[in-house]
């Protein structure tokens, strides 16, 4: 099972989803820790970690819906707030998550990307598309994007400088010499993303998307 993220979700608890979170939304160690327990909890998820074995990657909502570094969604709260909350976000996925990575010196920068060989199969990138990437550009609110510039901004980044030019050392020579399949497990889709109006055929997903930021 590869697992691309939103393992959770953070919101406080609303009537007609899935399921009623316990609480309000979560923000420290201890709240993060009650909400996975709560997932897992759920006997059909409890059966799905006993079926097989899993590789997991973060999300959004495992911290924050679109946060991006030390930007949250709703922009009230400040960088040392959110260092603080992702330092508890990222410990608690790091407990209740079946990784193997070594624990970090401080929990809000802990480092995921990592490697894996399946056999003579597949070489797997694990990617963290929220840690180190630029904000979301257009304050976040697709309805704006076809006269926001800022979307264009080249210095950009979903991955950051650090983790991009380790995916493009790492990635094997020659795919065909190797005859093993190469995907990197990432959290957004591989196409293009337009705002409406820019041409027709054309979709949009979002600006938290990879031209999106």
């Amino acid at each position: 099972m590869a697992h691309l993220g939103d393992y959770i979700h953070e919101y406080g608890g609303q009537d007609g989803r899935v399921r009623r979170h316990h609480g309000f939304e979560i923000r420290s160690v201890e709240d993060y820790r009650r909400r996975y327990a709560q997932y897992k909890s759920d006997p059909a998820l409890q059966a799905m970690h006993a079926a097989c074995p899993w590789l997991v990657t973060w999300d959004d909502h495992e911290v924050d819906n679109n946060y991006a570094g030390l930007v949250g969604e709703n922009r009230f709260e400040s960088r040392e707030q959110m260092h603080a909350r992702r330092a508890a976000a990222y410990q608690a996925w790091f407990e209740h998550q079946p990784v193997r990575i070594d624990r970090p010196l401080s929990w809000a920068d802990l480092t995921i990307t990592r490697s894996f060989h399946w056999g003579r199969m597949a070489d797997l990138r694990v990617l963290d598309t929220r840690q180190y990437r630029t904000d979301q550009p257009c304050t976040d609110d697709p309805t704006g994007m076809t006269s926001c510039t800022w979307r264009r901004d080249p210095g950009a980044t979903l991955l950051g400088t650090r983790q991009e030019d380790w995916l493009l050392i790492s990635q094997p020579a020659s795919t065909a010499r190797t005859g093993r399949w190469w995907p990197p497990g990432r959290t957004h889709r591989d196409r293009l993303h337009r705002a409406p109006g820019e041409g027709s055929g054309r979709d949009h997903g979002g600006v938290a998307s990879l031209d999106g930021g």
